[in-house]
């Protein structure tokens, strides 16, 4: 998962030379969106996450749209500062729907247990 969050990270700074201060809010939103059509909904885990790509999706061309097109060509500070506002503003909202302390998900697979002897002696008799 980190691996992804970093390569989108990276993405966008090499795609446009300005690092995306909103990057992390951006994940827990889609992660809270996994959440809320998982819980609300009571969809499985594994519709739920298609659902939350499709959602950041359209909030990702909502937020290109409206805030960060309009900026193209002006200095590099001031698109920083709006995805830094954008970050705020994104962090306040899933704050206040979802609230400020941490929520379990349910598993999408179920845990077995294995003893490490008997995973380990399977080809000695």
């Amino acid at each position: 998962m980190y691996a992804l969050v970093a390569m989108g990270i990276v993405l966008i700074y090499k795609s446009s030379s300005v690092p995306n201060l909103a990057q992390g809010a951006l994940t827990m939103l889609g992660a809270y969106a996994v959440l809320g059509f998982s819980d609300a909904l009571g969809v499985p885990l594994w519709v739920a996450i298609p659902l939350a790509m499709v959602a950041m999706f359209i909030v990702g061309v909502i937020i290109e749209r409206v805030a960060l097109r309009r900026l193209a060509g002006r200095p590099i500070v001031m698109i920083l500062m709006m995805t830094l506002g954008i970050d705020i503003f994104l962090r306040a909202t899933t704050m206040t729907i979802w609230g400020g302390s941490g929520r379990p998900m349910r598993r999408a697979f179920p845990i077995r247990r294995c003893s490490l002897v008997r995973c380990c002696s399977i080809g000695r008799t």
